[in-house]
């Protein structure tokens, strides 16, 4: 399961691992390091703006609550 985390775009992203396993190393059943990743709010506008979607939920905290 993917977890998502949203942090303000004051808080710094924590720092990624170096390296992890290579494609060739993995097989079935091999178990992964958690993957993260930070999403802040100009992340969604941009993505938004990309795709067409200018619904005020993706740029405006009040229409997102």
């Amino acid at each position: 399961m993917t977890e998502l985390t949203i942090r303000p775009a004051t808080e710094p992203a924590p720092a990624r691992p170096a390296g992890g396993p290579r494609y060739d190393d993995v097989t079935p059943g091999t178990a992964l390091p958690r993957l993260t990743h930070v999403i802040r709010r100009g992340d969604l506008v941009r993505y938004a703006g990309a795709s067409g979607d200018f619904n005020p939920i993706h740029w405006n905290e009040r229409a997102a609550r």
